[in-house]
């Protein structure tokens, strides 16, 4: 036998017993698999028990990510009687439970489509918690058992007085993939609107003359709602995306973060009333009426037609205590709108109060 085959012979050797070596690696590997994976369930469900026997609540030590995740596992484990919810809701903040209602409603809402899914839901993903000292976000993906994903998005504060001073609660939950496709439909609506300043023009006016002539609160109520639509909308796509940003900043209560939106506007599109509308909005919000009223006067300027510019005028006047004013800026509300709902009962009483006889 040659030299060079006895060689060739020995690597061949050599690789058979390194391959039934890493063939024996595998098959140990997959052993030891098969006997974590029940060692794994078996620990999940040691998990659940001990959560299922805990009695948790508020507490100064809980961070909010404590507290995410002890209101995800109360709602993932939660039964027939709702034992779950009861949990979850105790970590809801005072001002929460102020907006939902007493358990029994939080339990309702809980139940209804746009919450269901965080109920007995299969696994969670957490993304990176946003906080400071006084707030946080937490992102969470949430899997069901079909394998559809849901998003949501956490809203706390640590409570600064109070029975649960010191604590993180839960301010809030938005429903974020419910949201997206909301604001799909809003963009598509958007799009099949989309029209000429001309056209929109010549759509107002129209709208202006039912407005006036509508019969009753309800028929005037559906009318507004179609020039509220048009005034929303702008031709430039950036102009609506800030719109829809600010709105939702204002709706949260960030009120600055909602005037830096609208300044934005006002800066791209001047011409667009609705941009110092919504800014003056914020500003009244905030607090600052002088900022609002300047703002007011300048939607008036491009659109003399702007019920609610004069309707928060009016609120501001009220606000300020100056009674005559806010009459004389109701009254221009009722001349442009005049089934506005409550509006011409309120501006009777206000007229009696003021002295003026009734027309």
């Amino acid at each position: 036998m040659s030299a060079a085959l006895k060689s060739w012979l020995s690597c061949v050797a050599i690789t058979v017993a390194v391959v039934s070596i890493h063939a024996c690696q595998r098959s140990e590997l997959a052993r030891t698999q098969t006997e974590l994976q029940p060692r794994t369930q078996s620990l999940q469900m040691m998990e659940d028990l001990i959560y299922q026997k805990s009695d948790p609540k508020p507490s100064p030590e809980l961070l909010p990510e404590d507290v995410v995740k002890i209101q995800l596992n109360a709602l993932k484990h939660n039964d027939e009687k709702n034992h779950g919810i009861a949990i979850a809701y105790r970590f809801a903040s005072p001002e929460n439970r102020l907006h939902t209602g007493p358990l029994e409603r939080f339990i309702r809402m809980l139940h209804n489509p746009l919450y269901a899914p965080m109920l007995n839901y299969d696994t969670e993903e957490l993304g990176a918690m946003k906080k400071d000292e006084q707030r946080a976000e937490q992102k969470v993906m949430l899997i069901d058992k079909n394998g559809r994903a849901y998003t949501y998005l956490f809203l706390l504060s640590k409570q600064q007085e109070g029975d649960y001073q010191g604590c993180w609660m839960t301010d809030g939950v938005i429903n974020l993939t419910a949201e997206r496709q909301k604001e799909m439909a809003r963009q598509q609506e958007r799009q099949q609107l989309k029209m000429t300043a001309a056209e929109k023009q010549v759509i107002l006016d129209s709208l202006f003359e039912q407005l006036k002539a509508a019969e009753s609160e309800d028929a005037a109520a559906f009318i507004e709602n179609l020039i509220w639509e048009l005034w929303l909308i702008s031709e430039q796509e950036e102009v609506n995306a800030l719109m829809a940003k600010g709105i939702e900043e204002m709706s949260r209560g960030n009120y600055a973060r909602a005037v830096q939106a609208f300044s934005a506007i006002t800066e791209l599109s001047p011409d667009f009333p609705e941009g110092w509308n919504k800014r003056a909005t914020a500003y009244y919000l905030k607090g600052d009426f002088a900022a609002s009223m300047r703002d007011i006067q300048r939607t008036l300027a491009l659109e003399p037609r702007h019920f609610g510019a004069l309707t928060g005028l009016g609120l501001i006047y009220t606000a300020l205590g100056n009674e005559l004013a806010a009459l004389k800026a109701y009254e221009s509300v009722l001349s442009i709108h005049p089934k506005q709902k409550g509006l011409q009962k309120y501006v009777e009483e206000l007229r009696r109060k003021l002295g003026f006889r009734q027309m």
